[in-house]
C-alpha cells in the first residue's frame, strides 16, 4: 500500500476524512526516500516518507535546495517511515547556519528537552531516530530554513554546522 493511499484511505491515518479533492493533492505530494536524492521546489508541499537504509546499504544524504528568495514560502514535511538500526540519513541545506529552529527531543518516561536547530545539517540518527519523527522546513528568507522538528528519541534527530 502506498502512503498516500495509507494517508487517505478511510481508518487509514490522520486525514481519512479528507474529500476527495484534498485526498488527490496529497496523492500527488506523498513522495517516499529510500537513497539519496535532491528535493526541488517543485515538490514544495510534500509529505515526504524516509526510510532509513539497512546492511549492507550505506547512509544517504537528502539535499534541499539553498535558500533564496525565489524558495521564499516552499515547505517541506519528512518522517521516519522505517527506522534502521545503525544507518544514518542526513539532511543538508548546503549553506552554513542556513537551518535555523527547534528539535523537541523526548523519551518514553523522560521529560523532553528542546535542542535550539541552528546549521547546514539534520540528521536522522540510526539506532536512535523513532519511526513516526518528523521534521517540518520552510523556507522563510533568502538565508534561512525555519526548523520545527519532534523526535522521541533523545537525539534521534541531530543538527550540525
Amino acid at each position: 500500500m502506498s502512503l498516500a493511499t495509507l494517508l487517505c484511505s478511510p481508518g487509514g491515518g490522520p486525514f481519512a476524512t479528507a474529500s476527495v479533492g484534498r485526498a488527490q493533492a496529497l496523492t500527488d505530494n506523498a513522495v517516499v526516500v529510500t537513497a539519496a536524492t535532491a528535493l526541488t521546489a517543485a515538490q514544495s508541499g510534500s509529505i515526504i516518507a524516509v526510510t532509513q537504509p539497512t546492511a549492507p546499504a550505506v547512509a544517504y544524504l537528502i539535499t534541499l535546495p539553498a535558500p533564496s528568495v525565489a524558495l521564499v514560502g516552499v515547505r517541506y514535511t519528512l518522517f521516519l517511515a522505517v527506522a534502521a538500526v545503525a544507518l544514518n540519513v542526513t539532511i543538508s541545506a548546503g549553506v552554513a547556519n542556513s537551518l535555523i529552529g527547534t528539535i523537541v527531543n523526548g523519551a518514553t518516561g523522560a521529560t523532553a528537552s528542546t535542542v535550539t536547530a541552528a546549521g547546514q545539517t539534520l540528521t536522522l540518527a540510526g539506532g536512535a531516530a523513532i519511526v513516526g519523527d518528523h521534521i517540518e522546513l520552510l523556507y522563510a528568507t533568502a538565508t534561512q530554513i525555519l526548523v520545527r522538528a519532534f523526535t522521541s528519541a533523545v537525539a534521534g534527530i541531530t543538527v550540525a554546522p
